[in-house]
């Protein structure tokens, strides 16, 4: 069973993308369903976080995305975060930077002090 399905993806999400032609779901952590989407704008990270905590999570995300958003660090653009009250769910778009995770460069490190330190 896929995480997210297409027609999920909440209408003010999908109005920014423009059409949605495919989306595949990376290896992830547990906090949210993660995609990438192919649209016919380019390509797009979509969250979508369930439960009010892991929904407050997703939100400080995208808090520390804008935060950092001025630095010279690498940060993903937040398109947009939208939180549905009722259903209780919140979405983030995000830019698509190619590239590994955190995950796989750890994965990866043999050095084990040094992955450690990261």
């Amino acid at each position: 069973m896929k995480p997210i399905a297409i027609q999920e993806i909440p209408e003010h999400i999908q109005n920014d993308t423009g059409t949605i032609y495919a989306i595949h779901f990376p290896k992830q952590g547990y906090t949210s369903d993660v995609g990438i989407i192919e649209t016919a704008n380019g390509t797009y990270v979509v969250k979508r976080a369930k439960g009010e905590r892991f929904c407050a999570s997703l939100e400080k995300d995208a808090k520390a995305f804008t935060c950092l958003s001025s630095t010279a660090l690498p940060i993903p653009t937040l398109y947009r975060f939208h939180e549905t009250k009722h259903k209780k769910e919140a979405w983030a778009l995000l830019e698509y930077i190619e590239g590994e995770t955190l995950q796989q460069a750890l994965e990866k490190e043999t050095n084990e002090a040094k992955r450690v330190s990261t």
